[in-house]
């Protein structure tokens, strides 16, 4: 006998056909009752499966929970932060809409969001419209949404039956692809037919943004399993398998924007406004946590481009560094980049911001997002950005950490080394050559970099994070190093030391890296032997930074197949030392045994012997 369950969702959610009951694409952040905020009670089922503490959701977007109330430039809002989503739940995505809204028409917006996004984003926008319509295709989902944003219109169903009740739209949003949109009540629909369904929801004159992964990206071939073998609710999608209208490639995407500008342009002829080709930002390094962006890549200057290979690969607010060091390595050498970005946020409309020259969006740790472009000397240099493009960019410090104010340029220019060449690469190369003096300078000389720049044993944010992946490395004209990402805060300057050598040991562990040490040696002994060659004495307590450092290995993510072999063959080396060890020891018992056994035999005989000859003279004696 069916089981009839009652469905609860706020008086702002719309089902419509196709509306699917038991499907989540958000993720289900199902906590204890333990981890419950005391005294506060869920309105709903939905509401008391997606509470938890307010520290742990604040911690799962990487901020400090005893900082997120005091720092007024955190981007969890009081309305909406405590939901993480899958869409556009990155600081790097968050700024591009910004930069969107900040140059769109000031006329009245209805805008519509498309499939499942970051509950703060939607937030973000809800602040900057008249009216708000946003389409899932779950219904735990829309709950989720409607509760979290009362004033938002939520639509549950499939996008046809949406776009027949709500018409046509001046700003249009699908930053998570349209894998996750389509109603799995549905029969199965080709990619290409899907988006020019979501282009059919522009209104004349109005802005498309929408965002495409990239099947050949760099994070996929990284990825701990393949996407077609996950086999929860969100990597599940109704659209044909191995569909071929899918752009891959550079050209393709180029392709369809083309092809997406003209159907716009056509529909509406007697309006010029739309432009054939749109916007594009290439993101990277991941799809689902960009913090890189790159436009006009094909026409960047060398510089501009070993910069993004830095970018790319380095470590933001407490996660390490992006996964595959040694092929992030061969793409930057290859000059391959733009081949194998995460994936295109494409902008289409009379609103979308323009670039006029190549740029990269570096989103850092504090939710802040600055321009970077090359400048005439071959170095680059940070560009001004209006207050009202970037949230809280009024005193942004610069790599070299000299606050700048938006409208006066960064006055110091960077020297980017060749292929984006970072100190963690001159460990890791220095590393595998066991060429242990150069890793002595190497952690000498930086050692000294930071001691120049702390004031009574203390370093200011902008040097505080000085793990070596967030270290441009110095070049022939200018030596000294060069951060990318600032910490939250100052700190002291042992501690800053002791978080990027824990943070390098993790880095080279988890990528397999050969170094003079042999792999059976502890942890805590090569941490030592780190801090001796930098000349600073160890941490009493070396277990508090090792084997979890403060922001140093990938517990909270799954590992690699490059991190996994670099497990199962340490621990194959472990494995053959302890063997070697315990046939030593055994070949060296042994060898005690037989020389006590000689020693003992040997003495017998003697003893014997002596008897022997005894009672032979006391029988002469006798006769």
């Amino acid at each position: 006998m069916a089981r009839i369950v009652e469905l609860t969702y706020p008086d702002n959610v719309t089902l419509l056909p196709g509306a699917t009951q038991n499907w989540r694409d958000l993720p289900d952040d199902r906590r204890s009752r333990e981890d419950a905020d005391p005294g506060t009670t869920a309105g709903t089922a939905e509401d008391a499966e997606l509470s938890g503490t307010r520290s742990d959701r604040v911690a799962a977007i990487g901020l400090d929970p005893a900082e997120a109330d005091e720092s007024p430039d955190s981007y969890v809002t009081p309305d909406a932060g405590d939901i993480p989503g899958p869409g556009a739940a990155s600081p790097l995505l968050h700024g591009i809409v910004d930069r969107l809204f900040a140059t769109l028409p000031a006329a009245a917006r209805r805008c519509l969001v498309i499939g499942p996004h970051d509950p703060r984003l939607l937030a973000r926008i809800a602040e900057r419209v008249t009216e708000l319509t946003v389409v899932v295709r779950a219904i735990p989902d829309a709950a989720t949404i409607g509760t979290a944003l009362p004033q938002a219109t939520v639509l549950c169903g499939n996008l046809a039956a949406a776009r027949r009740r709500g018409g046509t739209y001046d700003l249009v949003l699908a930053l998570d692809d349209v894998t996750r949109v389509h109603s799995l009540e549905d029969a199965p629909r080709s990619w290409r037919e899907l988006a020019d369904e979501v282009v059919a929801c522009v209104a004349t004159g109005g802005t498309l943004a929408l965002g495409l992964e990239n099947d050949l990206g760099l994070h996929r071939v990284l990825a701990p399993e393949a996407e077609s073998s996950r086999d929860l609710d969100g990597n599940w999608s109704p659209l044909a398998s191995w569909d071929a209208s899918r752009p891959r490639t550079p050209e393709q995407v180029a392709e369809f924007a083309a092809a997406v500008g003209a159907m716009l342009a056509g529909v509406r002829s007697a309006d010029r406004t739309i432009p054939t080709g749109p916007t594009s930002y290439q993101v990277f390094p991941d799809w689902r946590a960009p913090h890189t962006a790159g436009t006009r890549l094909d026409e960047a200057a060398g510089p501009l481009r070993d910069l993004l290979a830095a970018l790319a690969g380095r470590p933001v607010t407490d996660r390490p560094p992006a996964p595959g060091l040694l092929q992030r390595r061969a793409v930057a050498m290859a000059d391959r980049w733009p081949d194998v970005c995460a994936g295109w946020v494409l902008l289409w409309g009379p609103g979308a911001p323009t670039e006029e020259v190549p740029a990269l969006l570096q989103a850092r740790g504090d939710g802040r997002t600055i321009r970077w472009v090359a400048a005439p000397d071959g170095r680059v240099r940070r560009t001004p950005v209006p207050d009202h493009d970037i949230p809280g960019s009024t005193d942004i410090p610069g790599p070299t950490g000299i606050p700048s104010h938006p409208e006066v340029p960064d006055p110091s220019p960077v020297a980017v080394p060749p292929l984006g060449r970072t100190l963690l690469l001159d460990l890791v190369e220095a590393a595998t050559e066991s060429d242990t003096p150069r890793l002595r300078r190497l952690l000498g000389g930086w050692r000294r970099w930071l001691e120049s720049h702390a004031a009574d044993g203390v370093l200011p944010a902008a040097y505080a994070d000085a793990r070596f992946g967030n270290l441009l490395a110095g070049t022939d004209t200018d030596p000294a190093p060069v951060p990318l990402e600032p910490a939250a805060a100052p700190a002291g300057l042992p501690e800053v030391i002791w978080v990027a050598l824990a943070d390098l040991l993790a880095t080279w562990r988890a990528a397999g890296i050969r170094t003079p040490w042999p792999t059976s040696m502890h942890p805590h002994t090569v941490f030592r032997a780190l801090a001796a060659m930098a000349a600073v004495p160890a941490p009493d307590d070396v277990a508090r930074y090792w084997p979890r450092p403060d922001r140093g290995t990938p517990e909270d993510r799954p590992m690699t197949r490059q991190e996994m072999m670099a497990v199962i063959t340490r621990q194959r080396e472990q494995l053959h030392g302890a063997w070697s060890r315990f046939h030593w020891d055994e070949k060296q018992y042994l060898t005690y045994r037989a020389e006590t056994f000689a020693g003992r035999v040997a003495r017998r005989l003697k003893r014997e012997a002596v008897r022997g000859a005894r009672t032979l003279t006391g029988r002469d004696d006798a006769e």
